[in-house]
């Protein structure tokens, strides 16, 4: 078993505002890390790869980190993520007619151009060391 003493664990718990954009939960994720970074390089000298858990939309968040900071990152472990939309929001289309997330900030988790790009980007970087690549 690893000394757990020996690592930092850092919890990045926001409820998912529907009122905000997938990008700006990342805007906010990314600010915090670069901040831990810093503290963290100040007082040790070096920076380990970090660990991204993800669940529902975190796994978007941390995949747009990921994407954008592949130097950074160890692993990415994302649970119930809509990687291919919401199941949520088609059944409300299917059934009602109605796309819940245009009127709020959830709806670049919906937007299918969106998704097919964050795909390709991660193809593009992890295509060789992922164990998942994500088919268009």
């Amino acid at each position: 078993m690893n000394d757990f003493s020996q690592h930092v664990v850092v919890v990045f718990d926001l409820k998912y505002n529907y009122n905000k954009t997938n990008a700006q939960v990342y805007e906010e994720l990314d600010y915090i890390i670069d901040k831990i970074s810093y503290d963290y390089l100040e007082v040790m000298g070096a920076l380990p790869k970090i660990n991204l858990i993800g669940h529902s939309c975190g796994g978007l968040t941390n995949m747009d980190y990921a994407i954008n900071h592949p130097k950074n990152v160890a692993s990415l472990i994302s649970l119930g993520t809509p990687y291919n939309g919401s199941w949520y929001d088609n059944w409300f289309v299917d059934l009602l007619g109605i796309n819940v997330f245009d009127s709020i900030g959830g709806a670049d988790i919906v937007d299918t151009t969106l998704m097919n790009i964050r795909k390709n980007n991660w193809n593009n970087i992890y295509s060789q060391n992922a164990h998942i690549i994500f088919l268009p």
